[in-house]
């Protein structure tokens, strides 16, 4: 995923600093390429609240064989990610929960903590695979930290977002039983070099 992200970083270096400092933020301070492990490399897979579109393209890049559809409430994010990544990907403004297409697999990547009804949009998904990164709990320093870099990406509008609503492994693991999924994976990602917030990564299927 190194030669996907290194066209992302040359992409995004036309739209200025603050793009940049995102890209390279995201791309070190989460773990892009364990949770892409988790999705077939071929088929259609749902990047549900994709935002400006960059997981969606590092999907679509390392894997050609993928149809990725990114899914996000904000046309404005939508519009970037099509200016962006728009020849990789396909990109959508839906709410969610709401009313989502059909896939092979989809994934929400630090989305769910953000939105008013996370166990509604859990439901909504219309896939046999089902991959959630969310940022975990513990250890509770890092927690700290991911809720200060939160409170930054609010303050600047890099996103927009109904009020943050954290939970631990036990708790995601419970509403997706409760949302009809099977969870097989419900794990803390130890972290390297980079990673400064806790990340919990669930494989779940129907």
């Amino acid at each position: 995923m190194q030669a996907a992200f290194r066209e992302v970083r040359r992409r995004a270096a036309g739209y200025g600093p603050a793009m940049r400092l995102r890209v390279w933020q995201r791309w070190t301070g989460t773990p892009f390429e364990a949770v892409a492990a988790c999705l077939p490399r071929q088929g259609t897979i749902l990047d549900l609240g994709c935002g400006f579109g960059m997981f969606a393209a590092l999907l679509a890049l390392d894997a050609p064989e993928r149809r990725v559809v990114g899914v996000d409430v904000d046309p404005g994010r939508i519009a970037t990610a099509r200016a962006l990544f728009g020849d990789l990907a396909e990109f959508r403004v839906l709410s969610l929960p709401g009313a989502l297409p059909a896939a092979d697999a989809a994934v929400y990547y630090d989305v769910l903590h953000h939105l008013a009804d996370a166990d509604g949009a859990l439901r909504a998904v219309d896939a046999p695979l089902l991959v959630v990164k969310e940022n975990d709990v513990e250890p509770g320093w890092k927690h700290l930290v991911s809720r200060g870099v939160e409170a930054v990406a609010l303050a600047t509008r890099f996103t927009p977002s109904a009020p943050v609503r954290f939970r631990s492994r036990d708790e995601w693991s419970e509403a997706l039983w409760a949302a009809g999924w099977e969870v097989r994976r419900a794990e803390h990602l130890r972290a390297r070099e980079g990673f400064f917030v806790p990340h919990s990564l669930f494989v779940a299927a129907r």
